[in-house]
């Protein structure tokens, strides 16, 4: 079927994140649960069962350029294991946020939760793993093409994506740090209308290691109060969406989307309901926009941080 280029950024979307949905929706709800039984008292961070029940929330937003992978490689084309091989190397822990020193230059760079630079380097791997597959003899084009496109691609994904993530990351927080000294209405609305795309990217990590930073030491962070807005825009956008929509396929994705937003875990409603449609995407982030421009309006600012959702209230209470 021919598409335009809207049809075919829907299709891609929707082939690389839709798959593993549910998975993601499940971890959200479970994250959300464990939430309430710590703050009831029934359960304590220090128990082996939270420590386990905790992993299961958080293992497929850690982990996700695993799946990411996988699903990104079958998409383009490629062997989807090799994909997925390629995701795993980039959220390897024991060079997850360390200096590489490689070939004379430090890299420094954490992959784990991001999206698209795992489908960035899919999108170079795969080209070059069929090349590979062209030109090699058959007798040893099994194991000799992954053995080429993990050693030449995932070097390439820490050496050229991680330092522009970097560079990126830091010039966004100059960025925001310029506009809120300038107006900090302003700031909110830019923050609030950017976030979700900045997540996205995966150059956020700077930004809110910052702010969180700040809450450690005791100084409240009038700019997270901007940021807890969008997760509501999201959840009301996807609980509507629920109510109207009577594509039956929709509405089993956007129930648990919007329970999952109620306790902060955005990423189901936006890789399975507002991004691929792209006008509601563009419609959450620009309402997030009025949302933290009103936020930071009314001195809406976060004290101590209790997590994103309906959690995100209690610490935006002045203590």
């Amino acid at each position: 079927q021919k598409m335009n280029l809207g049809e075919k950024i829907n299709d891609l979307v929707s082939g690389i994140f839709m798959p593993s949905i549910n998975m993601l929706c499940a971890c959200g709800i479970i994250q959300g649960l464990l939430t309430i039984l710590s703050m009831c008292g029934i359960l304590t961070a220090e128990s082996g069962l939270y420590q386990i029940l905790n992993a299961a929330g958080q293992v497929m937003f850690y982990y996700f350029p695993v799946v990411v992978g996988y699903n990104a490689s079958k998409k383009f084309g490629g062997n989807p294991f090799l994909g997925m091989m390629l995701g795993a190397g980039m959220v390897y822990p024991a060079i997850q946020g360390v200096d590489l020193n490689v070939f004379g230059m430090t890299v420094n760079a954490s992959y784990s939760s991001t999206v698209f630079p795992v489908i960035m380097l899919c999108a170079v791997a795969v080209p070059f793993e069929k090349f590979l597959d062209k030109v090699l003899p058959k007798v040893i084009r099994a194991f000799v093409t992954p053995v080429l496109v993990l050693m030449v691609c995932l070097p390439l994904g820490f050496c050229i994506i991680g330092p522009a993530a970097t560079v990126l990351s830091n010039a966004i927080n100059n960025f925001f740090t310029a506009i809120n000294g300038f107006s900090p209405v302003l700031a909110g609305a830019v923050l609030a209308g950017l976030w979700q795309l900045l997540v996205m990217f995966g150059v956020h990590t700077v930004l809110a290691m910052t702010f969180i930073a700040g809450l450690m030491t005791g100084v409240p962070q009038p700019m997270m109060g901007a940021m807890g807005v969008c997760s509501f825009v999201q959840t009301g956008a996807v609980m509507a969406i629920w109510l109207k929509t009577k594509n039956r396929k929709m509405k089993d994705v956007a129930l648990p989307a919007w329970i999952s937003g109620l306790f902060g875990i955005t990423e189901p409603a936006i890789y399975g309901v507002t991004l691929p449609s792209g006008n509601q995407f563009a419609l959450t982030c620009f309402t997030s926009a009025v949302m933290g421009a009103i936020a930071a309006l009314s001195g809406c600012t976060m004290y101590t941080m209790t997590g994103m959702g309906v959690f995100g209230i209690f610490g935006m209470i002045n203590p």
